[in-house]
């Protein structure tokens, strides 16, 4: 059997259903040619995500469910450099325009 990810279970009771997820994951992934990732993958893009929209790290720890912020800005969040910023911006800049010309 695969390895879908462990559950995790925090101290409210709520209980993150990894297994319950991934099979829909997969197939919306599947049906998209996008590459399989884990459900808990997801949570490290959303930390990402969150940091590069500047949410403040209390709302964006209030949104993971972790009840330290170091678990979301030390393990979950990548924030990238303004060079790596400038550079995203220049590829996306170029793919953007190479799709309208």
């Amino acid at each position: 059997m695969e390895d879908l990810g462990p559950d995790v279970h925090h101290s409210d009771g709520y209980a993150d259903r990894a297994a319950e997820l991934q099979p829909g994951l997969r197939e919306s992934l599947s049906q998209r040619s996008v590459p399989r990732i884990r459900v808990h993958d997801t949570r490290h893009t959303c930390a990402s995500l969150l940091a590069a929209l500047d949410v403040h790290p209390r709302v964006a720890m209030r949104i993971l469910r972790h009840s330290q912020i170091s678990m979301t800005m030390d393990v979950y969040t990548q924030i990238p450099s303004p060079e790596t910023r400038r550079a995203l911006d220049r590829l996306n800049k170029s793919l953007t325009t190479d799709q309208n010309a």
